[in-house]
């Protein structure tokens, strides 16, 4: 049995929405013959402190592979992305913009939106959508939870937890119990 997790993707910069959670496989079954085998482990998407934010990186092993998290929105600029769980829509009123992007089936959740000024919604996770942003602007929504996995570790970790939103007013949203 193995679990695959690739690298989450980041928040944008302006009004912005969270960045989604790397998706997140849990495959029973797996054999692995003798010899190498190669395996990739995604990093996480580059943050966006003067532009926007990028995905994250997929993962891949034994001929199972994980896409990357969305990336977040950006104010009225910027679209979040689709990925192993999808990017958060950023805070504003234009809808082509605050509507968080679609996770991949079997890998994660979608972004919450971000239909108000100033609070973008929170990336989606594993386990969870990404909330959606405040009608006050403040705080940006929550990141979408995690699962939980013993396989690393022998006790229960959770994996694979959104980004919050980012807002103006100062109040910071919370990532996924798993994301950061």
């Amino acid at each position: 049995d193995i679990m695959v997790c690739a690298g989450g993707g980041a928040g944008g910069n302006w009004h912005a929405g969270g960045g989604g959670a790397g998706g997140m496989k849990v495959v029973t079954g797996v054999t692995a013959s003798a010899g190498s085998h190669s395996i990739v482990i995604g990093a996480g998407g580059a943050g966006g402190t003067a532009n926007v934010g990028s995905n994250g990186a997929d993962s891949s092993a034994l001929s199972n592979s994980c896409l990357g998290g969305g990336r977040g929105g950006k104010y009225v600029t910027t679209a979040p992305s689709i990925g192993g769980s999808g990017g958060g829509g950023s805070g504003t009123t234009v809808s082509a913009y605050y509507t968080g992007a679609a996770g991949t089936a079997g890998q994660g959740s979608a972004g919450g939106n971000g239909p108000y000024n100033h609070a973008g919604g929170g990336g989606g996770g594993k386990g969870g959508v990404g909330v959606a942003s405040s009608a006050d602007g403040n705080p940006g929504g929550n990141g979408g939870q995690g699962l939980t996995n013993l396989y690393r570790s022998g006790s229960n970790v959770m994996y694979s937890g959104g980004g919050g939103g980012g807002s103006w007013g100062g109040s910071s949203a919370s990532s996924g119990f798993g994301g950061g």
